[in-house]
């Protein structure tokens, strides 16, 4: 082999090693870093679903599950705002079924923010249905102004996407039979995936 032939093959190990230098390196990874980590400003389109359980308190205290979507627009870390719709529902001790559905429109402030974790609290106001649900009643039957309330953590899980448990409250003024008094609360913890 002469020297005119090791030529290309000395020029192409010296610029892949010089490619390959720490400080290069470095700069390599940074920028994957924040290609991959972009959406920490939690700026857009704001989606979530979840669900949990608590209690249903309307006279008596049942056993509840809950269910929840919520669709809206993040401005950034302290503010998002969004419309949600929640199921509540419970085995009464009569051997019924009740239920409470809340659709609100809702203001959540991040109180803490990283790239990777956020705390936040969140408050809403709406319209809720409310009532038991039977054989002789198909359908709801209480209407009224409905209050929702929360404090959750976000945990990123994925470049885009927060795993959020969250303590909820939420209130459902409405008169519906079958019931003690005017309101229905269901307070709980939920577990949600948002979308930033």
């Amino acid at each position: 082999m002469n020297a005119r032939s090791t030529l290309p093959l000395c020029s192409l190990l010296c610029a892949a090693f010089a490619f390959a230098s720490p400080a290069r390196a470095n700069g390599l990874a940074s920028y994957s870093d924040e290609d991959v980590h972009r959406p920490a400003d939690r700026t857009g389109l704001f989606a979530g679903l979840g669900g949990g359980v608590g209690l249903q308190i309307f006279g008596e205290n049942d056993f509840a599950y809950d269910v929840e979507g919520r669709l809206g627009y993040s401005f950034g870390p302290p503010l998002a705002v969004y419309l949600s719709g929640a199921l509540d529902g419970s085995s009464t001790s009569a051997g019924g079924t009740f239920r409470s559905v809340q659709l609100t429109v809702n203001l959540q402030y991040h109180l803490y923010t990283s790239p990777k974790v956020g705390l936040y609290a969140r408050g809403g106001i709406g319209l809720a249905l409310a009532g038991p649900i039977g054989d002789k009643n198909a359908g709801l039957d209480g209407v009224g102004l409905a209050f929702s309330g929360g404090l959750g953590v976000e945990f990123r899980v994925a470049p885009d996407l927060f795993l959020a448990p969250e303590f909820f409250y939420r209130r459902a003024t409405v008169t519906a039979s079958n019931i003690d008094g005017r309101e229905v609360d269901a307070i709980g913890l939920s577990l949600s995936l948002f979308y930033y």
